[in-house]
């Protein structure tokens, strides 16, 4: 017994045999998984699968469902820094993202007037800017730094204790400026977040380049947020990019899909979240997950962080 269904021509899944076949199929039978000459594969069906069409069990089914457009356009997502030199960066565009909350941080400052943003690794480095007219941002495992001015949280800019509208900033965070640096062999560099990233798609379909996100995580460890803006932006960019040859961003895109509901509330188990929570920056994690409320893109170019 053969359970079939078509794939419609120059649709791609996972399954790198199937693209460009005219009528290709996916053809499931009880005697177990094997290709045919004919392009056809075929995969256990279960009793209790419906006559009709996909099963929950099959993995193969599953991914099925995601088919997308061909494009050669590819977007992947690199979870933490520390697998940067496993990804060829040139030629890319790469979207630096520290949801909580470096590049959040950012996105707002630019949004509130600032003239640029200058990333430095050090303490010292920011805080000597100073002398040069500069504002300092510093942070580190979460806390603002003493004796700066702000620190890595959005709402630095926006509550008016620091007039901030036609300054430059000098800023040093624990992830997301380190993150930025490692970044800089990408052909252009942008900062994403949830606040821009409706703006941030617009501007990758328009440089016709591949993708890859690298999440800033946390000191090297997998971040759950940083993960969940991969997924959102993949699927935002999909048909235009292919997000189906990629583990990273198919494993982005089923996180992306079980926290869209309510991304606030997803987020609450997360560690960052739970270490935000224990500085009572509660607010935070509220304001960097809404989408779309600034249209900037910022780019890091020659040191500095300005709009596109």
């Amino acid at each position: 017994m053969f359970q079939t269904w078509n794939i419609p021509r120059k649709i791609k899944s996972n399954v790198s045999d199937l693209e460009h076949y005219p009528e290709n199929k996916i053809e499931c039978s009880r005697s177990g998984l094997h290709r045919e000459t004919s392009g056809v594969l075929t995969a256990p069906l279960p009793s209790e699968a419906p006559a009709n069409g996909p099963y929950p069990g099959s993995s193969l089914v599953l991914h099925s469902q995601r088919l997308i457009p061909h494009s050669s356009l590819t977007l992947d997502i690199c979870f933490s820094p520390e697998l940067l030199p496993l990804y060829d960066l040139r030629g890319r565009v790469a979207v630096v993202v520290d949801v909580l909350r470096a590049t959040s941080a950012i996105v707002t400052a630019l949004a509130q007037g600032v003239t640029h943003l200058v990333p430095v690794s050090e303490v010292a480095a920011c805080q000597a800017m100073a002398a040069q007219g500069y504002l300092t941002a510093a942070e580190r495992d979460g806390r603002q730094v003493a004796g700066v001015d702000l620190g890595n949280s959005p709402f630095g800019y926006l509550d008016g204790v620091v007039a901030v509208r036609g300054r430059a900033v000098a800023i040093t965070t624990t992830n997301g400026t380190r993150a930025l640096h490692l970044a800089r062999a990408a052909d252009t560099v942008v900062l994403g977040a949830f606040l821009n990233l409706g703006a941030v798609a617009g501007f990758l379909r328009r440089q016709q380049k591949d993708v890859v996100v690298v999440c800033a995580g946390w000191k090297g460890d997998f971040c759950l947020e940083d993960t969940l803006f991969g997924g959102a932006l993949a699927q935002h960019l999909a048909p235009d990019f292919n997000t189906t040859d990629s583990d990273a961003t198919l494993a982005a895109l089923d996180l992306w899909q079980a926290a869209r509901p309510d991304v606030a509330g997803y987020l609450l188990k997360s560690a960052h979240v739970r270490r935000l929570n224990s500085l009572e920056a509660h607010q935070d994690m509220a304001f960097c997950v809404r989408q779309d409320v600034y249209d900037v893109v910022p780019v890091y170019s020659e040191g500095k962080i300005r709009i596109n």
